[in-house]
Parts: structure tokens; C-alpha cells; sequence
């Protein structure tokens, strides 16, 4: 569903409890642990705030990686957040993620909301839903000093995108 034809991961960093959990639990190794290094390294971006101008450095840097996505059925849905401490390059990365699938009218969303936690299904009616409930979740910036997560279906921004006022 998800192949990785350039498999040469960025920042990693910041990926160390994920990479504690995949080791706990012999996850994967070798080549679909370049896999994952690749498709979630952080992403190196312009210091803005436009929406516009950081989706297309990520589908930029996924495009270089030759991230691409092969099922009509599922969907990869991502939380891009910004990592921004002043002191380094300001970054994208893939703060949550789930998979999403279309059960008849109704789009059922899996995710796992953190390792300890078991996977859990959300029910929606439409995509404009599920953008409101992950924006409702990760957009807690009350002061404004990053820019707002954007959600990705596969590798575009959820055309239902939109800021949760």
C-alpha cells in the first residue's frame, strides 16, 4: 500500500520512542526499518507560516524519496506538525497517523493513539470530520508561534482541509 523507492531517511532524532518500541517488540528490521527511517524523518522546511508552501516541501521531499501510495480502498492519513526551537532548521513531521477506509457511506479511521494504548476505530460521515476531529486534537497552538498542522491523505493535503476555529 505505501512504497519507498529512495530510501534515504532524513532527521531521525526525534523518533527515539518510536525506535525504542520497534526494538521492545522486534517490530521490523532492515530494510522496512530504512522504510520507516525514510517515509518519517523529519522534513526540512522554509520558516513560514503558509500552509501552501509547507505542503508542497513535503510532497516535495516525499516525491525525492519516491514515496508513493497503491490502494483506492485505504488511506494513509498523517498529522504534519512543525518543530520550530529557534535555534535549528524549522521541520515537518508526522506527528500522528492512522489508516482510513471507506465502509460503505461512512469512513471508519484506525489509529493508536500511543504505544501502551491498543488501536482504536473511529466512525465518521464524511472527511470533513475527520479533518475536524484531528485538527480539534492537534492544533494547541492558543499562541500561534507555528505554523497549523496540516492533514495529509496519502501525499496530498485532505482536499476537506481546513482550521478548526
Amino acid at each position: 500500500f505505501i512504497t519507498v523507492g529512495n530510501q534515504t531517511p532524513g532527521d531521525t532524532t526525534m523518533l527515539f520512542s518510536d525506535f525504542d518500541a520497534i526494538s521492545a517488540k522486534n517490530i521490523f528490521t532492515g530494510e522496512d526499518k530504512k522504510k520507516f527511517d525514510t517515509l518519517f524523518s523529519y522534513i526540512d522546511v522554509t520558516n513560514t507560516k503558509d500552509s501552501k508552501v509547507l505542503a508542497e516541501e513535503i510532497q516535495k521531499s516525499w516525491k525525492e524519496k519516491e514515496i508513493s501510495f497503491q490502494n483506492d480502498k485505504m488511506h494513509m492519513i498523517s498529522v504534519f506538525m512543525t518543530m520550530d526551537d529557534g535555534k535549528n532548521k524549522v521541520q515537518e513531521f508526522v506527528g500522528h497517523v492512522g489508516v482510513l477506509v471507506q465502509d460503505g457511506d461512512k469512513y471508519l479511521f484506525i489509529e493508536k493513539l500511543a504505544f501502551e494504548l491498543p488501536y482504536q476505530v473511529d466512525e465518521f460521515s464524511n472527511l470533513q470530520e475527520v479533518n475536524d476531529y484531528l485538527m480539534g486534537y492537534y492544533d494547541q497552538d492558543a499562541d500561534g508561534l507555528s505554523a497549523k498542522p496540516l492533514i495529509f491523505e496519502d501525499d496530498h493535503v485532505l482536499k476537506e482541509y481546513r482550521v478548526v476555529e
